[in-house]
């Protein structure tokens, strides 16, 4: 069961209560943080934490899926710098002009774009790249090195287009036998495991929670992970965390399980 998500940063009350009402009708469900007149880092922690409650009441249900958008109305830089480091590569903005933000005749408007763009095509066909097992939107992007790859999720996230270009195939190599995936000598090879696995929850916040949990507006599965290995051995290099803080991987490694939001815990097989 799909069911649609609508975060709206940057939007004033009158505006979200009828808009509210209006995209319930639509089987959409809303996430809303009162801006009180200013924004910065507390309303964009505040947002983070009421969407993350709302994913998991939703991804409670078994046969849940999310598909969600950002529709922000925020224009001024440092507020959007801080948008985009809450929620991308998690979801896909909308953006629309400020003066939206509590203009009350322009609620039909909004909601109709938003209803289309989460219903269109275009915009769902994105899916099978994220879900395994290609899953090559769902790469750990601040381990991958593919500036072609980073530079699609950008346009991706700002929805300057809605389906993958940018010739990402050049750097991101799809292995024979749908084995994984092969970026400049790491191989990421997706999997669900089964409950015997534990869940790689390494850092402990809101915006890692969610960018484990959602991929350009879809969600993944909690248990969904990479494999990642290398052909001369994963030992002694670097890897980023969620958080920013990296890791050196000691010298009994041979591999990590990594999640899409890049936390991560070592193994060996062998």
């Amino acid at each position: 069961m799909i069911r649609r998500l609508v975060i709206f940063s940057g939007f004033e009350t009158k505006f979200v209560a009828p808009a509210k009402i209006s995209l319930k009708a639509h089987q959409t469900e809303v996430v809303f943080a009162s801006t009180g007149g200013q924004k910065g880092v507390e309303y964009f922690d505040t947002l983070l934490e009421l969407t993350l409650r709302t994913i998991n009441e939703i991804l409670s249900k078994n046969d849940a899926r999310i598909v969600g958008v950002i529709a922000s109305s925020i224009e001024d830089t440092n507020n959007r710098d801080l948008e985009t480091k809450a929620f991308f590569p998690a979801f896909r903005r909308m953006a629309f002009p400020a003066s939206f933000s509590k203009d009350t005749h322009r609620v039909n408007e909004v909601v109709s774009r938003l209803v289309s763009n989460l219903a269109s095509e275009e915009f769902l066909d994105t899916y099978k790249y994220v879900k395994p097992p290609s899953a090559v939107l769902s790469l750990p992007l601040s381990n991958v090195d593919s500036p072609r790859l980073k530079k699609a999720m950008i346009e991706l996230y700002e929805m300057r287009m809605l389906r993958p270009g940018g010739g990402i195939d050049k750097e991101v190599v799809r292995l024979r036998n749908g084995r994984g995936l092969r970026i400049k000598g790491l191989d990421f090879a997706g999997c669900i495991n089964n409950g015997s696995h534990p869940i790689r929850r390494v850092t402990d916040s809101s915006v890692c929670d969610v960018a484990a949990r959602l991929r350009l507006g879809f969600s993944v599965s909690s248990r969904f992970e990479f494999d990642v290995s290398c052909e001369h051995g994963v030992s002694g290099k670097s890897f980023r965390l969620c958080d920013g803080s990296i890791q050196k991987i000691p010298g009994w490694a041979d591999h990590l399980n990594m999640r899409i939001n890049s936390d991560f815990k070592c193994g060996r097989r062998t």
